[in-house]
């Protein structure tokens, strides 16, 4: 049974996650993106990035566990996810995923 959302604009949540090498390479082996840039210590200090970096889609599923299990609320499914990546977000780093009502349609 669907229950009303109860949500305000401005209304937000916050989650930090530590990202470890361990968990790159879980993630790697599950997904079968095995890129060097996010596993190979050596050749990520030879590139742009002078270090290794999380996946693109890693960071994207930590927003689907906001949305889809803590806000609004577990069960929650979204539809569409639009994602920029402004700077490289490296292994072994704690990232926030915030979530904020920007805007409530009735």
């Amino acid at each position: 049974m669907a229950t009303e959302f109860s949500y305000n604009q401005g209304d937000e949540y916050k989650f930090e996650r530590y990202i470890s090498a361990d968990d790159v390479k879980r993630f790697a082996e599950i997904v079968g993106d095995l890129n060097p840039i996010h596993l190979d210590v050596e050749l990520a200090e030879k590139s742009f990035f002078k270090k290794r970096i999380v996946h693109g889609a890693f960071l994207a599923g930590l927003i689907s566990k906001v949305l889809g299990m803590d806000f609004p609320r577990q069960g929650t499914v979204y539809i569409s996810q639009s994602s920029t990546f402004k700077r490289p977000v490296y292994v072994d780093t704690t990232v926030t995923v915030e979530v904020k009502v920007t805007q409530v349609l009735v």
